[in-house]
């Protein structure tokens, strides 16, 4: 019988509660239960790593919805080394570390520009002065995205002020518009750029009538969607956002956005990031707002989604722990 693990952040309560068999994502263990593998709850934090790396040691498979830069403020240092160390081992990793550094960053719309779900004019920059060069030449409405983060967090949208003003919006709840001096907005962005870090500038796609469609896929395939009409840099004050609604991969209204990630840019993405579909995680999405454009691809942490992704998501998962 398989073994498979589904790793989740949590704390000493959260660790007993597992011992106790009331862990998160008990739909997920129930599932992979009733398709024939052991499951087994696994909670991360840095602090305990090394017991992490001995129990995913001995399993076949592990889906990690670890998320140590939403929230928290850490970073991945400490589990993305033992990620890759249990992946060596033999153990099948979703999402691989290698894998989210290759499609489940904002460098992958820059990487993806050519193809025709991109927004157009993509810019890509690697320090301060970059950007700040970059931005004496914004004509229009921009986007400037930070490389690494979720929730709205270091996502802004830019316009000319005149002279050497921009107005800005931060796309994380409750912010509002301000005017400032090109020069103090590039030095408010100076964190992004730490270490290895980037921003992605691109042109502001309005998000209404139609809202913004995520296609959750299992490896190669759609398994299901959310709707949700988006409110993050839509005005001055942006509104509440709206709730995001679940539908089954043979939802009518998104079948030809369907077909064309499957049948063209799914295949074109791989050619350019050089993945093969056995590299692709068990539960990722790609956000498409109306055009289509592609305005993100996650792959770390992608939860919650819909109940009909459930089952192909777990026997894909059980498929590759059955190899070792």
């Amino acid at each position: 019988m398989a073994t498979v693990a589904v790793v989740y952040s949590g704390d000493d309560e959260a660790r007993q509660r597992a011992a106790a068999g009331e862990p998160r994502y008990a739909a997920v263990l129930a599932e992979l239960r009733r398709q024939g593998a052991e499951a087994m709850p696994v909670v991360y934090a840095d602090e305990v790593a090394d017991e992490v790396r001995r129990q995913l040691r001995g399993v076949g498979a592990a889906i990690v919805w670890v998320d140590p830069i939403h929230g928290g403020g850490k970073t991945r240092s400490v589990l993305d080394p033992l990620l890759r160390d249990v992946a060596a081992a033999g153990v099948f990793v979703s999402a691989h570390p290698d894998v989210i550094l290759r499609m489940g960053t904002k460098q992958v719309l820059y990487d993806t520009r050519e193809m025709s779900w991109s927004s157009g004019d993509i810019r890509l920059y690697r320090s301060a002065e970059e950007l700040r060069a970059g931005l004496r030449m914004v004509a229009g409405t921009r986007v400037l995205k930070q490389n690494r983060g979720n929730g709205g967090n270091g996502v802004w949208r830019l316009s000319p002020a005149g002279g050497d003003r921009v107005r800005v919006l931060h796309a994380r709840r409750g912010s509002r518009e301000q005017e400032m001096a090109v020069g103090d907005f590039v030095a408010m962005c100076a964190p992004y750029f730490a270490g290895d870090g980037q921003v992605l500038d691109q042109p502001f796609v309005p998000p209404e009538p139609a809202g913004m469609v995520r296609c959750y896929m299992t490896l190669d395939e759609v398994v299901g969607f959310g709707h949700q009409h988006v409110t993050a840099l839509t005005g001055t004050e942006p509104p509440p956002p709206a709730p995001r609604l679940y539908y089954p991969p043979e939802q009518p209204e998104f079948q030809d956005l369907k077909a064309r990630l499957e049948r063209e840019w799914l295949p074109r993405l791989r050619a350019v990031l050089g993945l093969d579909a056995e590299a692709l995680p068990v539960i990722w999405d790609a956000d498409f707002l109306p055009g289509p454009v592609l305005c993100e691809i996650n792959v770390s942490c992608v939860s919650p989604f819909p109940d009909a992704a459930l089952p192909r998501l777990v026997a894909a998962t059980v498929a590759r722990a059955g190899r070792r």
